[in-house]
């Protein structure tokens, strides 16, 4: 979506171009006040600087379409075509409804880096402040296909792929999402059903706030998976919920993988309810040969279970990497797994700062 010039600003430059500009008299300026041509070029400069840096808003709706230019609601255009051509620094509003990123189990919402999306409008909105993400329903899902069955559903609902901090996913739903391939590598096939988050911008990451994660499945991640493989990724969740979601294997919500990288992710605010896997619960902190240490602050964990070990968190640590968590002002119970504890690992591991256990099997149990 290119430039757009809007009228406020249009008339907003002619105004200082006439206060600034004398009327021109006989082909030449009137040098007034001192005025002289290396001020009237700074100041052009300055205009039209102003005018480049304001947001463009694109406009989506369930009902727009590719054709819509997304230049306000009543041409609003399809989340899908947003996407695809929002820039860096470029803001998505959408409208409440149900949105599908495409036909085939490959589609997703391919968010770039820099563009920040929000849910929760009525479709009448002309300032951000004035949404409503609980009133206003706006579901990100990947039931496309037969509705009765999610074998066909897509693997991730939501890519986000070197996105730094300036990238915004704020109030949606994300569910749907069905990545489980019998693929024993970490692909898009078989990790974060909801949202997969690749790379960063040295230590930078996305924010994603006011979301809902429910019913979504993956082999590890169900939820959501963070490829910090190689590089370093610090995406930061800020009241979001996770409900609901499974991993075949690890990372019943969450799965942070620090392979030869560092994730440090952060989860403010936040609550987990009835997400199950073999490892991990909610959260599997992939420490091999990198580092994977999230941040837990304020947050809730309530009913998720581990057919193994951790029915909150474990910790997986290979080739002298480091996973641990650090848990501030935390809130854990009714949370089960085979092996007992909510925070299980392969190794000796240590919580740090302060939290609330209250578990079957207590809050730490290393498992050999």
């Amino acid at each position: 979506m290119g430039f757009r010039l809007t009228a406020f600003q249009f008339l907003l430059s002619l105004a200082l171009a006439s206060a600034l500009f004398p009327p021109v008299c006989c082909g030449h300026f009137l040098i007034a006040n001192g005025l002289n041509v290396k001020q009237l070029l700074i100041s052009l400069f300055l205009i039209c600087s102003v005018s480049l840096t304001a947001n463009n808003i694109i406009y989506v709706s369930t009902s727009g379409t590719t054709s819509g230019s997304g230049s306000d609601w009543s041409t609003a255009t399809s989340l899908v075509n947003a996407c695809n051509t929002a820039t860096a620094g470029d803001e998505i509003w959408v409208a409440q409804g149900t949105y599908l990123p495409g036909d085939s189990r490959t589609s997703s919402f391919n968010i770039p880096a820099g563009v920040r999306v929000y849910g929760g409008f009525s479709g009448q909105e002309t300032t951000l402040d004035q949404r409503q993400p609980a009133s206003y329903i706006t579901t990100l899902s990947g039931n496309i296909g037969d509705r009765n069955d999610q074998e066909d559903n897509v693997y991730t609902v939501v890519t986000m792929n070197n996105a730094g901090g300036k990238t915004v996913l704020d109030g949606f739903v994300l569910t749907g999402g069905k990545a489980t391939e019998f693929i024993h590598d970490f692909t898009m096939a078989t990790t974060g059903g909801a949202l997969y988050i690749s790379g960063g911008n040295n230590g930078q990451g996305p924010l994603i706030k006011n979301c809902t994660f429910t019913g979504n499945m993956a082999n590890n991640g169900g939820a959501v998976f963070i490829n910090g493989s190689n590089g370093y990724v610090k995406p930061q969740f800020v009241s979001c919920t996770f409900n609901d979601n499974k991993a075949v294997l690890k990372g019943g919500a969450i799965f942070n993988d620090a392979t030869n990288g560092k994730v440090e992710a952060i989860f403010e605010n936040c609550s987990f309810n009835h997400n199950g896997a073999t490892n991990g619960g909610c959260i599997l902190n992939n420490g091999d040969n990198g580092e994977s240490k999230p941040l837990v602050i304020n947050s809730e964990f309530t009913g998720n279970t581990a057919a193994s070990a951790g029915s909150v968190i474990y910790n997986l640590v290979k080739n002298g990497g480091t996973a641990n968590q650090t848990m501030n002002n935390c809130k854990l119970e009714d949370n089960v797994s085979h092996l007992g504890g909510a925070i299980g690992s392969n190794s000796n591991i240590q919580q740090s700062a302060s939290s609330s256990p209250n578990n079957n099997g207590g809050t730490l149990r290393p498992v050999n």
